[in-house]
């Protein structure tokens, strides 16, 4: 396997699981990876209590105002983290938890180098729309791509900085799966894509994170759905094109 593994958490108000969170992440059975934790400007003890954690794999960062997943991850891997190309990013908020075997699992997929992106399967499975993609069929038209998502950074590098915003000029601040996956999905095409069944994510459904579609998210994911589709690429192409972020 080619690149390292960076593994990427965002939150709000977290405090309460990040304990759980964590030891998820220590119960690995495979250990050599890194960790980005990012407190969206929290009230509550989410930064206390990441801060409190001892590991060198781990990297704490607090926002001064909220600025929402998209921006956060956006921000942190243009500017905070110098990444390879090769590196594998995997999406873990911080209010869920990975199974143990979870980046074993990622590791061993990825060390086949056709691999560029991976989606998969989570518990709880009556909320889990995941199934193989429908290649026949337009990206943008269907939607089956759950959690465990992870990346390499030479995708991710070269969606488009208007991409990241909505019809209305804003940094789009839901519905991010739709705004990531798509564009990546569309560059790598069917060869590169793995589609993982076993359960290695656990989603939380509370309160204050549904897993429900709201006005705001479904507009979001609609101006995905109707934004200019990407071309397939060949890897060459993609490293050595300049990312207009960055």
């Amino acid at each position: 396997m080619k690149g390292d593994i960076i593994i990427l958490s965002t939150g709000y108000n977290c405090g309460k699981f990040i304990e759980e969170w964590w030891q998820s992440l220590k119960n690995q059975t495979y250990e050599n990876f890194i960790v980005v934790a990012i407190n969206d400007c929290s009230n509550d003890d989410t930064s206390a209590k990441l801060h409190n954690i001892v590991d060198d794999r781990l990297i704490v960062l607090d926002t001064e105002e909220r600025n929402y997943a998209l921006a956060n991850q956006t921000t942190v891997l243009a500017r905070t983290i110098d990444l390879s190309d090769e590196d594998i990013i995997c999406i873990v908020d911080l209010d869920d938890t990975l199974k143990p075997d979870a980046i074993e699992t990622i590791k061993n997929i990825y060390e086949d180098d056709n691999v560029w992106l991976s989606y998969g399967s989570f518990e709880p499975r009556n909320f889990d729309p995941s199934k193989p993609i429908d290649w026949s069929y337009p990206i943008r038209k269907q939607w089956s791509y759950s959690a465990l998502r992870t990346y390499k950074w030479f995708l991710y590098k070269n969606i488009k900085f208007n991409d990241f915003f909505d019809d209305k000029g804003n940094f789009m601040n839901e519905a991010v799966d739709h705004v990531l996956m798509f564009p990546m999905l569309e560059m790598a095409g069917k060869e590169h894509v793995y589609y993982n069944e076993k359960v290695i994510y656990n989603y939380r459904v509370y309160e204050n994170n549904e897993y429900k579609t709201n006005k705001n998210s479904f507009r979001i994911a609609q101006h995905c759905k109707n934004k200019k589709q990407y071309r397939l690429y060949n890897k060459e192409e993609l490293i050595k094109r300049e990312c207009d972020w960055i």
